[in-house]
Order: C-alpha cells, then sequence, then structure tokens
C-alpha cells in the first residue's frame, strides 16, 4: 500500500493507520509520501510482528522497498514539485 499523506493527515497515516495496516495478514509493505517535504517511509513486514521501517528524506536519497525489490530515487518521486520553504 501506498499513501500520499496531505499535510492534515500525514500524523493519522504514520501513526493509527499504520497500526491498523500493519494488522492485514497478507500486507507486507507500507510506504507513506510526504507531500509538503522530501520525506518517504517505508515499513516492511519481516516476520508476523517484526516490522523495519526505512526512512529517506533527501531528493539525493532513494527508498528500498523490499517487497519489490528496487529502488527509486526521491527525485523521481518527486519530479516538478516545488517545496514550500
Amino acid at each position: 500500500i501506498v499513501e500520499v499523506a496531505s499535510p492534515s493527515t500525514e500524523n493519522y497515516d504514520s501513526s493509527d493507520k499504520l497500526t491498523m495496516y500493519k494488522s492485514i495478514p497478507t500486507l507486507e509493505e507500507y510506504v507513506t509520501v510526504a507531500q509538503r517535504m522530501p520525506y518517504i517511509m517505508a515499513s516492511y513486514k519481516k516476520e508476523k510482528h517484526l516490522w523495519q521501517d526505512t526512512v529517506a528524506e533527501d531528493l539525493n536519497d532513494s527508498i528500498y522497498l523490499q517487497s519489490l525489490d528496487i529502488s527509486i530515487p526521491l527525485n523521481k518521486i518527486y519530479r516538478g514539485v516545488n517545496f514550500e520553504d
């Protein structure tokens, strides 16, 4: 599941909603993409109740999605996005 979190939902998406999604037995990975700044968190299920979080927060970084075995550069994900100062 990939969520693009708006400024008004990003706290909920990365806390309560993430907890609910982690209870889905078949879910392997949950990715949250922030709108207001370059920030992506990928939560990957390693075991039944063990999750590993990976964070990328610089446009020069890449985020690795373990369930797909790929790395995606943030500058491609956020291409064309202008962040406010």
